[in-house]
């Protein structure tokens, strides 16, 4: 679904539905296994200037080899890259008002996120 907000923007999908839970088997988690070019791809209704994205991984199996390295773009343009941190619950990777309407998780080996929020940048 897709929700907009004043000066944000809100993105759910499987690995998601919206709730805040970083337990797989709750079921609102995305899991790809071991595997070359893993991604998950979100896409907005119009483009939009992206201040950040914030991902929340999978924090109840293996959360390092989950989430390290995972790379997160706005279209072409690459946002950075998350680096395992064991004291954080999530992520949020600046984007700094990239323009674009398809927000991409990608990485090499395992990918697993339970929720990805997509920041708008404010417009003037």
């Amino acid at each position: 679904w897709y929700q907009r907000r004043v000066r944000e923007a809100v993105v759910s999908t499987q690995s998601t539905g919206g709730r805040l839970t970083r337990i797989f088997f709750s079921g609102t988690c995305f899991f790809a296994p071991h595997q070359n070019g893993n991604w998950l791809k979100l896409e907005l209704a119009a483009a939009a200037p992206i201040r950040s994205v914030t991902v929340y991984p999978r924090l109840d199996y293996y959360p390092k080899l989950s989430i390290d390295d995972a790379m997160v773009r706005v279209g072409d343009s690459q946002c950075g890259t998350i680096k395992y941190d064991p004291s954080r619950l999530y992520y949020e990777v600046e984007c700094n008002g990239i323009q674009g309407n398809q927000i991409t998780v990608s990485k090499l080996g395992w990918l697993s996120v339970c929720e990805v929020v997509v920041n708008a940048a404010a417009q003037s």
